[in-house]
């Protein structure tokens, strides 16, 4: 993949991937800080065949970076910025190096 530019972020390696898209790293392009750039697939989720599963994922996809906002903790990720367009939802977050959750 070729870098990703998102307003003033960069991503340009991918770091994960779950059932609802793909994680990268990245970096602000205006303070230069490291960060992690996840990319939720909204296509896939409304195509999903299952009512009650879509319905559960589209809460889950809505839900997050507002309860990212919510909490200010050191045991949790922050959310900085989040776009969104009609096939992507895109957050901006911290980037914290370090082995994944599946480790």
């Amino acid at each position: 993949m070729e870098n990703l530019i998102i307003d003033k972020y960069i991503a340009y390696n991918r770091i994960g991937e779950g059932s609802n898209g793909q994680v990268y790293k990245g970096m602000d392009d205006e303070t230069k800080k490291q960060v992690a750039i996840k990319l939720i697939d909204i296509r896939s989720i409304n195509a999903l065949k299952s009512n009650a599963v879509r319905a559960i994922k589209q809460r889950l996809c809505e839900s997050e970076p507002r309860l990212m906002y919510q909490f200010n903790s050191r045991n949790l990720i922050k959310c900085y910025d989040v776009y969104r367009n009609d096939d992507l939802k895109i957050l901006i977050l911290e980037y914290c190096n370090g082995s994944t959750l599946q480790r």
